[in-house]
């Protein structure tokens, strides 16, 4: 298959988690927002890349420097989601806001260029791997003990599998020989496209699981507001509740 069709294809899956995103409206759902925008960065790139719109060599080298750089912000935002803790969740975000000044900070020294990009993606790069290795164990393991959360297990292990990809393309177009950069671009394609597809699965199942939590919030709030001037009952936690949707979802399919 050529570089030219693979490409194609997954510029065309580039476009499936923004367009499922939009759908279920998962896209302005907590920390989803990072991915939305990461997808619509990357495929507009993408897309731009292929050449059906015409806006220049330096157009699109500046973009590539745009794309490289929000990258790590990005990604590791939505990681947050993964997150179990509201304290681990807020390292994550000083971890983002530290790497924004490392850009600032790295763009004023060298410019706004592929090599200031470059050395702004290896440490986002080493960053977004080792918080979607850790995620990934741990929602996969959930999902393989308790049969809980899929959605949120498949969208993890998309990340880390697709971010070992990455790193290999990246230490190949700016580490190792020009002749292995062919291949490399096949890599490329084929993990993006078999990631967005991964992606996009979980996301609908995500979105299943979102709508059960909603609406068991929704539900606690109605009981809330009725019997707020009788005597304070004790009601289970949202987090016991949830644990067992996904089972009793399966059942009333």
């Amino acid at each position: 298959m050529s570089l030219s069709l693979l490409e194609r294809i997954a510029t065309f899956t580039l476009s499936l988690p923004i367009f499922l995103l939009l759908l279920t409206r998962l896209a302005w759902y907590r920390s989803f927002i990072a991915l939305f925008i990461y997808y619509l960065v990357n495929f507009s790139y993408s897309f731009l890349s292929i050449g059906y719109i015409r806006l220049g060599d330096d157009f699109i080298t500046n973009y590539a420097v745009v794309n490289n750089m929000v990258d790590a912000p990005l990604m590791l935002s939505f990681l947050s989601y993964f997150s179990r803790t509201s304290s681990f969740k807020r390292k994550i975000f000083w971890v983002v806001g530290g790497f924004l000044i490392y850009e600032a900070v790295i763009l004023t020294i060298f410019g706004f260029n592929i090599k200031a990009s470059t050395i702004i993606a290896t440490p986002g790069l080493a960053l977004t791997f080792t918080l979607s290795l850790l995620f990934a164990i741990h929602q996969v393991k959930i999902t393989a003990i308790y049969n809980k959360a899929a959605g949120k297990a498949i969208i993890a292990a998309s990340l880390f599998f697709g971010y070992i990809g990455f790193t290999y393309v990246y230490s190949v177009f700016y580490f190792m020989d020009e002749r292995y950069e062919k291949d490399a671009q096949q890599v490329f394609f084929i993990l993006t496209t078999l990631c967005s597809l991964a992606i996009s699965w979980g996301i609908i199942l995500e979105r299943r699981r979102v709508k059960k939590l909603l609406e068991i919030k929704t539900a606690r709030e109605e009981l809330k507001a009725l019997y707020s001037g009788e005597e304070r009952k004790t009601i289970a936690p949202l987090e016991t509740i949830v644990f067992n949707i996904d089972n009793t979802w399966r059942r009333s399919s």
